[in-house]
């Protein structure tokens, strides 16, 4: 059971709505505001080509649903500019009472 008050960050889920015909374009999904407790857990850099790209690993904790999934991100409402990418959204009791997502953000 997921306290009361621990899940305070408005949240926005997109799902990835790029097909053959059109370039990448992230859409909102139907419903798709919710109510999110986001901790960054790690964060580190890395060469890409001859820059420097720093990452943010994130967990982003939410009330379970069964239509998220890893080809989705999750944009805070407080900070538009910012997208979790979704790399892992788990059950973690098996319940159905929260999911886990565990997220990547390239700063």
């Amino acid at each position: 059971m997921i306290k009361a008050g621990r899940l305070r960050d408005l949240v926005q889920i997109e799902a990835d709505a790029a097909s053959a015909d059109s370039p990448a374009d992230w859409q909102p999904i139907k419903a798709g505001k919710c109510y999110a407790d986001i901790k960054a857990t790690a964060g580190g850099e890395r060469v890409r080509g001859q820059q420097i790209e720093a990452g943010v690993t994130t967990l982003v904790t939410l009330r379970y649903r069964g239509d998220v999934t890893s080809r989705m991100s999750i944009v805070p409402s407080r900070e538009p500019s910012r997208r979790l990418n979704i790399v892992k959204a788990v059950d973690p009791d098996g319940r159905r009472e929260e999911l886990m997502c565990q997220c990547q953000e390239v700063v």
